[in-house]
C-alpha cells in the first residue's frame, strides 16, 4: 500500500471513530456572560466565577477574561453561581435551574462596597448556538482567518490538518501538530465545542475527525486576534504549566456535529 493510500485508509478509520467521541458535546450546557462593575457597568477582569451545587461543592471553576467575559460548563439541575474578585464584594446568586442542553447568558454585578445588591441578571436563554451562526457572525469582524467546507476541500486533504497549510504563519508539523508563528507561537484547538487537548491522545486533530466531516475552520494566530466571546477558551491552562495561564492564539473546527 502506498503513501496516499495509507493516509486514505486511515482518515476513514478516524471518520467511524469519531462519531463515539463527538457525540456527547450535542447535550452539554453552558453558562456564559459577563461580570461588571456596579454603577460604572464597565467589565471587571480576571473575576473568579464558580458554578456552585445545591451541596456547595464547587461544580466548576473559570477565570473571566481581561474585559470580564466568561464561560462555565454548565450542569442539570440547581446551582448557584459565585463571582470573586480582589477588592470587590463577593456575590452569590440566587438559584438557578438548568435544563438538558440549555445556554444561559448571565450578568454578575459587583460592587466595591459590601452592600446587598441583585448581582444576577440572566439576559438569554436557549439552546447551544449551532457553530454556522458563530462563525458568520465572528467572520463579519474582519478577524481571524476563516475557511468554508468549499475552500477545505479544494485542498483535498487526505487528513483534517492538510487544510492548515494554506493558513499565513501557521505551521503544521510532521505529527499533526499546528502551531502559531507570532504570538505566544501556540494555539488551543477546539473540535466543535470541546478542547481537544482534553481527549485522550493529545493535540493531533487528525485523530478525532477526518477532513469530509469538517464544515468550516477559524483560526485566531495570537490572543490579540481572538474575540472577547472566545477568550476564555483561548486562555486554556498549559497542560505542561498548570499553574500558568498562557495567552494562546485559537483553533475552531467545525464538523457535522457542530455546525
Amino acid at each position: 500500500m502506498d503513501g496516499i493510500s495509507r493516509r486514505l485508509a486511515f482518515a476513514g478509520f478516524v471518520h467511524a471513530a469519531v462519531v463515539l467521541i463527538a457525540a456527547a458535546p450535542l447535550h452539554a450546557q453552558r453558562v456564559t456572560g459577563r461580570v461588571i462593575e456596579e454603577g460604572s457597568g464597565q467589565g471587571i477582569g480576571f473575576t473568579q466565577v464558580s458554578l456552585i451545587a445545591s451541596d456547595t461543592a464547587v461544580a466548576a471553576r473559570t477565570l473571566a477574561d481581561s474585559a470580564g467575559f466568561f464561560v462555565l460548563d454548565g450542569r442539570i439541575g440547581s446551582f448557584r453561581l459565585r463571582a470573586e474578585r480582589l477588592g470587590y464584594a463577593t456575590v452569590v446568586s440566587d438559584t438557578i435551574v438548568m435544563q438538558p442542553g440549555e445556554v444561559i447568558d448571565v450578568l454578575l454585578r459587583l460592587s466595591a462596597q459590601a452592600v446587598a445588591l441583585a448581582p444576577l441578571e440572566i439576559r438569554a436563554r436557549g439552546g447551544l448556538e449551532k457553530g454556522r451562526f458563530g462563525f458568520e457572525r465572528r467572520r463579519a469582524m474582519g478577524k481571524g482567518w476563516f475557511m468554508t467546507e468549499d475552500s477545505i476541500m479544494a485542498r483535498e486533504p487526505a487528513v483534517a490538518t492538510d487544510a492548515f497549510h494554506a493558513i499565513p504563519r501557521v505551521n503544521v508539523s510532521f505529527r499533526g501538530q499546528i502551531s502559531s508563528w507570532t504570538g505566544a507561537k501556540c494555539l488551543r484547538i477546539f473540535l466543535d465545542n470541546v478542547p481537544i487537548a482534553l481527549r485522550r491522545g493529545g493535540e493531533d486533530l487528525n485523530l478525532f475527525t477526518a477532513p469530509e466531516r469538517i464544515r468550516a475552520i477559524e483560526v485566531y494566530r495570537d490572543w490579540y486576534e481572538v474575540p472577547h466571546e472566545l477568550r476564555t477558551a483561548g486562555r486554556l491552562f498549559d497542560l505542561n504549566q498548570p499553574r500558568q495561564i498562557v495567552p494562546c492564539g485559537l483553533v475552531w473546527v467545525w464538523t457535522d456535529n457542530g455546525w
